[in-house]
Parts: C-alpha cells; structure tokens; sequence
C-alpha cells in the first residue's frame, strides 16, 4: 500500500521536469501576463500618449511581429547553442526592454522598445516548451503540458486585474515595469537549477533571409492594414498590400531551395503538423479579437475603470486555471481532439454571446456568462493544442515544433489586431457618418467627431454644444460601436466554425503522434 503522501514512482515528475517547469512557467508566464496586463491598458496608453486606436494597433502588432518572425530561428539557434543559454538570454533582453517601455516618452520610443521586447519573447518562447519537452520522459508529457498551461494561467489570471489596479492607482507605465522581477526570479532558477541541453548535430547556416522576407511582407502587410484606413487607401497602404504576399510567397519559394531552411518543405506533407499549425493561425484570430477589443469595449463604452475592466476579465484566466491541467490529463486518456473540437465550439458561442452584448446594466447577466464560456473553451484548448503540437514531430525537432506553433499563434494575433482592427475602425467611421447625417447635429460638429473616428468609442462631441445634441451625438458614437462590434464578433464566430471543420479533417486520424 502507498502511503498517502507519497506518489508512485512512475508517475511522480522528477526533479528536473519540476524546475524546468518553473523556469518555463516564470518566462511564458510573463510574456502571456504582458500581453494581458497591455491590453486590459490600452485606453489608458491611449490617452496618457495622445495617440489614435491605430497607433495602439502599431503598439501590439509591432510587438508580435518581432516576438514571431525570428522565432523559428531562435528555436533552431536554441538546439544548436543550448537551450538553457538562449532562454536566459531572452528573458533578459525581455526584462530589459519591459523597463524600457515604462520610461517611454513618446510613440517612437514605446514602439523601438516593443520591437525589443518582442524579440527577447521570440528567443525565450522558441526554446521554452523545448526545455520543458527534453526534460520530461515521454509518457508524462501530455500531464505535464497540462501543469505548464495551469502554471501558466495562474500567473496570466492576474494580469487584467493587477494591470487594471496599476493603471488607476499609479500609470499604465508599471504594467510594463511588473516584468522585471518576473524576468529576474526566471533568470536565477534557469541559471542554477537547469542543465543544457542541445541538439548533438554539426551546426550549418541560418536562413537569416527567409526572416528577412517574413518582417518585410507581415511589416507590409501590417502598414497597408493599419494605415489604410487613416490614410484613406491611398497609394502607400494599397502598394504596401501589394507587395506583401509577393515577399511571403519568396518566403515559401526559398524553404524549398536553401541550404538550411527555416521549416524543410517536406514537414508540411506531414498531415498533423500541418493540421494543427494551420488550426492554430486559424483559431487564434479569434481568440486575439476579444483580448485586444474586448477592453476598448469595456472602458471607452460601458465606462469602467481600467481596474474594473481587469476584474470583468478576470473569470477567463480563472476558468483556464482550472480546466487546462484536467484537459492535459483527458488528453493522455482519451487523446486531443474531442477536447481541442469542445474547446473551440465554446469559444465560438461565447462569441456569439459577445456580439449580442450592448449596455452592461448586469454583469452577472450581460457579461459574465460570456466571459466564463471563452474561458472554458481556452482550458479545454490549449494543453490539449499544444500536445499535438509539440509532439508531431520526433524528439530531435522539438525546438522546431515548438518555434512553428508559436510562430502560428503570434502571427495569428497580428493578423487579428492588423485586420479586424481595420475593419473595426472603418465600420465604425461609416456607421458614425450614416447615423450623424441622419442627425440634426449640423456640419461642423459632424466633421468634429468623424475627425475622431479612429478614437473608436472614445469620440467626443465638440466642447460646448446643446446638451440635448451632445447627448444624441454620444449615442450615435455608441450604436456605431456596437454595429462595428457584432460584425467583428461575428466574423470570429464564424472562424472557430471553419476551425471545428479543419480539426476534424486534419486530425481525426494519428491525432495522438
């Protein structure tokens, strides 16, 4: 009989699974805590730089695209090199930048050091889940991904909430600042605790200009989308739009021809690999949507404080929590994709529940459930997601997996703030023309606010009209942004139903490598 606080041999994690799960969780914890503590700040980075919707969309997608074209380098720089080494030296980059971008007096400066910070989150994510694979016996890894995603969501599941109360208490600045202690605590247990690893191989040439081509076609396709719009389609953005898919589609050409391609073309014959990497470019524009509008929705429009809009959130980080570790354990039992199908069916209704939300007079009623439904779709999603992926390929391409299903992740994020936040803004701006023309609000005041529309909910009439007309004004502003809302939310209902029919196809046979 075993005694009650001791575990049976075989499935106790040893020693170093438990420290490199920490290291993974201090690092990926931090970058996932950034990226919701940020958003849960954008109004308020809005307002304190002076800046529009469009630039905020700059102030993520610049972040993304450097923490996502150099990943899959940075994964095979990782094998090469040493796994342990790189990581460290990605958490201090990150840590570093973080600091950075809490002194930033203006754009130019936040935007130089988001690039930064992206870069340093390429280099510690491209090996994080390697580190963690190769410290792990085979058998408990889908267990131990699933502690990895409910570590994780432990340290993420503060984020909007502490973001929210730094923001009102002191500056949307000590969201980026809270890195540093998280980078430090990760550097120390990396760095004592962690033996290298790598792979044993004879180091050739790094396709530096395949990531090249991937930061100038996602850096043109960024600008064509999120400059559209401000200026009016004319002929930069509409050659921007042009050129990138011609850049991208060298990207394609060259993994066939060099020497040491970024991903060797025949690894995307490979149905499950390819299968879930395309599932996950696909579901994440979904997912990104409502981290990135969700907040604008809640402190430009139903008038919460930022620390307000954190605790509003806060029901998703607790129901990943909660569900990831259990979903890790049923992956291992009953394989990925039933849970991967239930996860990404209750992120498409909690869509559905958003695009029918308007004014919040009741969270219990109008917002929580919502918000309770994405979070259990995301814990029966991620752990399962990540096992596939991680596991597609054999053990030597772990650096590689891992880089390659990052790399879909952020570059779905991008394309989602990129191009939802364009549709966003210009659905938005039509709407607000349609319903102040239809107005007794005259001319000038019109050309006011449209001269705002890239402000989303944060149009303002002009200082010192009739109450009467301020007031219709402002619910013109709010029906817009409701209007520009369902179609977004909509839209990514639909993307999880195509997401639905693209795991089944892809993965219901050999789902489990």
């Amino acid at each position: 009989m075993i005694p009650r606080n001791q575990a049976p041999a075989s499935t106790r994690l040893p020693s170093e699974t438990r420290y490199a799960l920490v290291a993974s969780t201090l690092g990926t914890g931090m970058v996932y805590l950034d990226q919701s503590a940020v958003n849960v700040a954008l109004p308020a980075l809005r307002a304190g730089l002076d800046i529009a919707v469009n630039d905020l969309q700059w102030v993520i997608s610049l972040y993304v695209l450097f923490a996502s074209a150099p990943l899959l380098v940075c994964g095979v720089l990782g094998d090469r090199l040493g796994r342990v080494r790189f990581y460290v030296a990605g958490v201090s980059l990150f840590g570093v930048a973080s600091l950075t971008c809490s002194l930033a007096p203006n754009l130019a400066v936040l935007l130089a050091a988001r690039a930064l910070q992206g870069l340093g989150s390429a280099m510690m994510v491209g090996v994080g889940l390697a580190i963690l694979n190769a410290s792990t016996p085979r058998g408990l890894r889908g267990r131990t991904i699933g502690l990895w995603a409910s570590l994780t969501s432990a340290v993420v599941s503060i984020g909007p909430a502490a973001g929210g109360f730094l923001v009102d208490a002191v500056s949307w600045r000590m969201v980026f600042a809270i890195n540093a202690p998280l980078a430090l605590a990760a550097v120390i247990v990396a760095r004592r605790r962690l033996p290298e690893s790598r792979v044993d191989a004879s180091p050739g040439p790094v396709d530096l200009v395949s990531v090249g081509l991937i930061l100038a076609g996602m850096g043109a396709l960024l600008f064509g989308l999120i400059e559209g719009p401000r200026l009016a389609w004319s002929t930069g953005p509409v050659a921007a739009l042009a050129v990138s898919p011609l850049l991208l589609a060298a990207v394609v050409a060259r993994q066939r021809t060099a020497a040491a391609p970024l991903v060797p073309a025949h690894l995307f014959r490979h149905r499950v690999f390819a299968g879930i990497n395309s599932l996950t470019l696909l579901q994440w524009i979904a997912i990104s949507a409502v981290f990135f509008f969700l907040p604008i929705n809640l402190q430009q429009v139903q008038g919460f404080t930022a620390a307000e809009s954190g605790l509003s959130i806060l029901p998703v980080s607790l129901a990943v929590l909660v569900l990831s570790r259990l979903a890790g354990r049923l992956a291992d039992r009953f394989g990925p994709l039933p849970l991967i199908i239930a996860g990404i069916g209750l992120i498409g209704v909690a869509l559905l529940l958003f695009a029918a939300m308007t004014r919040i007079d009741d969270y219990r009623v109008d917002l929580l459930p919502a918000t309770l439904v994405f979070g259990c779709g995301l814990g029966l999603l991620i752990a399962p997601l990540t096992h596939v992926a991680m596991n597609a390929l054999p053990d030597h391409h772990s650096g590689l997996a891992s880089g390659v299903n990052n790399t879909a992740s952020r570059l779905s994020n991008m394309v989602a703030v990129a191009l939802l936040g364009s549709l966003m803004v210009s659905g938005f701006a039509s709407r607000l023309e349609a319903r102040l023309a239809a107005l007794p609000v005259g001319d000038d005041i019109a050309a006011s606010m449209m001269a705002q529309s890239d402000h989303l909910g944060a149009v303002e009439p002009p200082a010192g009209i009739e109450a009467g007309l301020a007031q219709v004004a402002g619910e013109a502003v709010d029906a817009s942004f409701f209007g520009a809302w369902r179609f977004v939310m909509g839209l990514c209902a639909a993307i999880c139903l195509a997401s639905i029919l693209l795991a089944w196809l892809t993965l219901r046979r050999g789902d489990d490598p």
